[in-house]
């Protein structure tokens, strides 16, 4: 897994942060705070509706989605982001990494492995995890320990599965694709790896079950805990 790479590229929602809770927490507090009860199916519908729209704004277009879906009147895309935003901070303070991802981020950093990060979080939501996560501020060293890239949802204009991001990462570090390796969890991630020709590791999370036949069959390699490769290296 290992052998002749250099590089280790991590996506952070659901590979290195344990936050994809926060998220599906966050749209239940936007509707109940605008008096709508979620359907048990909201975070099903919002993965199925961020993988068909790659483009544009995808979260201005969700927040219209929902406004349309439950018939929220009254109230604009801009109001619904303002909420999520609200609750996502709110959540964020005690967001934490993923278990024994700290541990493997060190051993990374002690066998000199450059470390970076590609995510369709936005980078104001990165600068507030470094600023007020205890927890992320501390593991990730205030984000030092991302010492290669650290490519955001600002960066670029196609979402993942569109390879794009991983592109400009490794034109960014200079670095030949077989020189790579990619942590991800999602279908949508380990497709744009993959196309962007990068060997891949899905760390399980369990948001992402429901893909879990067809994120089997893009990975190269899958893991249920970072504890499993804290001995391989």
């Amino acid at each position: 897994m290992f052998r002749g790479k250099k590089y280790i590229i991590f996506d952070w929602d659901g590979t290195l942060a344990n936050s994809l809770p926060m998220w599906e927490n966050a749209d239940k507090v936007v509707l109940q705070s605008f008096g709508v009860k979620p359907r048990e199916t909201l975070d099903l519908e919002r993965r199925k509706f961020l993988h068909n729209n790659s483009s544009g704004d995808i979260y201005e277009k969700y927040n219209q989605y929902l406004i349309d879906t439950y018939g929220i009147f009254g109230i604009s895309a801009e109001d619904i982001a303002k909420k999520r935003k609200e609750a996502i901070n709110s959540s964020a303070i005690k967001l934490d990494l993923k278990k024994d991802a700290e541990t493997f981020l060190m051993l990374l950093k002690k066998y000199g492995f450059t470390i970076s990060l590609a995510t369709l979080s936005t980078r104001e939501q990165i600068d507030f995890y470094r600023d007020n996560s205890p927890n992320i501020k501390r593991k990730t060293e205030d984000f030092k320990l991302f010492d290669g890239v650290i490519l955001t949802k600002d960066d670029i204009e196609n979402k993942k599965p569109n390879p794009e991001v991983y592109l400009k990462a490794i034109e960014s570090l200079g670095a030949l694709p077989s020189e790579v390796l990619v942590f991800e969890d999602s279908l949508e991630g380990v497709i744009a790896s993959k196309k962007a020709n990068l060997q891949t590791v899905v760390v399980h999370d369990r948001y992402n079950d429901s893909d879990r036949e067809l994120i089997s069959r893009y990975a190269d390699f899958e893991i249920k805990s970072y504890s499993t490769l804290v001995n391989k290296l």
